[in-house]
């Protein structure tokens, strides 16, 4: 009898697959023993991030320079990967 080896590729689906169905722990047990991955060690904007710190800086006028410095480390990011696109395919 021979064991099959599983690849990155099916780890990543079964972390995927398991997270889709609340469970999170084997997912993150996964992602970080097999698949050795670590979270990044900065603030991942998702779309629901955004518009909440664009509310705070803009309408709310929310003090403090961390949530502007956010919003604009944000469009520093995206301005140079658009740039950089633009010469791939330019």
């Amino acid at each position: 009898m021979t064991a099959k080896t599983s690849t990155l590729e099916e780890w990543q689906k079964e972390a995927r697959k398991l997270e889709l169905q609340g469970k999170l722990e084997q997912a993150e047990a996964i992602r970080t023993t097999i698949l050795k991955e670590t979270p990044v060690p900065w603030a991942v904007f998702a779309e629901e991030h955004l518009r909440s710190t664009l509310l705070k800086v803009f309408l709310d006028r929310a003090p403090g320079i961390k949530p502007k410095q956010q919003l604009y480390e944000t469009f520093i990011t995206a301005e140079l990967a658009k740039r950089q696109l633009n010469r791939l395919f330019a």
